[in-house]
């Protein structure tokens, strides 16, 4: 049976919950072609373009194992570093440029490092972050992709209109955490 959008989608949903560490072992491959766990494009093209779950479910778990504790730990350090909570803010902002006037009014000036931190938990700043580093895989898949077929582009559309709910889920988990930031000063 074919995979179907829903398949897609919780493919893609399963993976983002690992995005940040799974490009932490894209780069490594870039950096080092010979490492031995580490993941390349084609890996996830091989896993996206599969036909059925079936096959799907054989690669999935490949990629996953690939995946060691200290690999979880050292892209958080690194990409928390990149991106962080400030950044997270910001990119939330272009995406919605009508929510939070006051923020875009300061987020050049006045948005702090600590006031991002107190405007966004932890939990929901790392399923940002891990959704921003899969978008950067699937954004590399979009710009090269494995072949012209019109099968190819078909999957990249679905794998992009999935990425975008998941990222619609997650910004409104923002918004809420920012939303109950300010609820707090007003009513303490």
């Amino acid at each position: 049976m074919a995979l179907t959008k829903k398949d897609i989608t919780n493919l893609l949903k399963e993976l983002s919950t690992y995005g940040s560490v799974l490009y932490y072992l894209v780069e490594r491959k870039e950096e080092n072609p010979k490492a031995r766990k580490a993941l390349s494009y084609t890996d996830f093209e091989n896993l996206f373009y599969k036909e059925n779950m079936e096959q799907v479910e054989l690669i999935f778990p490949k990629i996953i194992a690939k995946i060691g504790l200290d690999d979880i730990d050292a892209a958080i350090a690194k990409y928390s570093a990149i991106y962080t909570k400030k950044e997270c803010i910001k990119e939330l902002l272009e995406r919605h440029p009508d929510c939070y006037n006051h923020l875009h009014n300061i987020k050049d000036v006045a948005l702090t490092e600590e006031l991002a931190g107190d405007l966004i938990k932890e939990n929901s700043y790392q399923e940002a972050m891990n959704l921003y580093y899969m978008d950067r895989i699937l954004k590399y898949l979009e710009a090269n992709p494995k072949d012209a077929f019109l099968s190819t582009k078909e999957r990249l559309e679905i794998l992009r209109e999935s990425f975008t709910k998941l990222q619609l889920k997650c910004d409104e988990k923002l918004m809420h955490n920012i939303n109950q930031y300010y609820i707090s000063i007003i009513t303490e």
